[in-house]
């Protein structure tokens, strides 16, 4: 993060005459970790698990005020893991920005 300000912009519209992007000093971006792997989800409620996670995380939305435009989510289900990536020009995809297949458990894995 500090070596790219790309990754430390936020932008401002109130108060100025034309919005602008502003490069923060430090930003950090927010990481979800949550473990599942402890228990006995079947296939089809890893499915349901993954899309309502998914769903409520782009209903969250990103707040373009506030550096980073991003943020990630590392999913540990059991005898795998899953990332999720969100940021503002995307709708939140797992695995490193790459769309999902049609069955969240054939998507690929990411180490946790």
């Amino acid at each position: 993060m500090e070596r790219s300000d790309a990754l430390r912009v936020g932008l401002v519209w109130e108060g100025v005459r034309e919005p602008v992007q502003v490069v923060r000093r430090r930003a950090e971006v927010p990481v979800t970790f949550l473990d599942r792997s402890a228990t006995a989800l079947t296939e089809e409620a890893q499915d349901a698990f993954l899309r309502e996670f998914l769903d409520e995380d782009r209903a969250r939305g990103i707040d373009l005020a506030t550096a980073p435009l991003m943020r990630v989510a590392l999913i540990r289900l059991p005898g795998e893991g899953r990332s999720s990536w969100c940021g503002p020009s995307t709708t939140c995809s797992w695995t490193a920005g790459a769309p999902p297949p049609s069955s969240p458990t054939s998507w690929p894995s990411t180490p946790c």
